[in-house]
This record gives structure tokens, sequence and C-alpha cells, in this order.
């Protein structure tokens, strides 16, 4: 997995099922977003693993960006479901 980051961190994501499981340093918001208005995201303050759904993204594509409390952000590359 490559990513790319501004200051946050992504340990670790994988596809588990429906859901993406996403290991990373503290941030407030994590967000899978694709195609024109898909998207799923997750709110909170230090959070370290966060689960998101992927039914809006069935057959399409889909990037994870996870953002700290500084607004420093870290992304993968993006991901194909078949």
């Amino acid at each position: 997995m490559e990513v790319y980051n501004q200051g946050s961190e992504i340990e670790n994501d994988h596809v588990d099922g429906d859901e993406i499981a996403i290991e990373r340093s503290p941030a407030s918001v994590v967000v899978a977003s694709g195609r024109g208005s898909r998207g799923e995201m997750v709110l909170g303050t230090g959070m370290t693993g966060a689960r998101l759904r992927l039914r809006r993204f069935k057959d399409t594509f889909f990037r994870v960006t996870v953002v700290n409390d500084l607004g420093r952000e870290a992304w993968p590359n993006g991901v194909w479901l078949d």
C-alpha cells in the first residue's frame, strides 16, 4: 500500500466483507470517497481505527482520506471493487 501524507498516517487498511477497516495515527475525519457524490464518513476525536461501509462503491472505485486534528491528510491509492 503506497500512502501519500501531509502529516497524518495510515498504518493499515483492508477490505473486510462489505466494509473497509482502517488503522491509523489519531484522526478526526475518515472519509471513503468515490465517483460523483458517493461517500462514507466517520467523525470523532483522536480516532485510531474506523470501519466504513462500501455498499455505495459496488462495481466502482473509492479512496480513503484520513485527516488529523491539525487538518493534515493521508491517502493511499484508490481501490477498485469488482
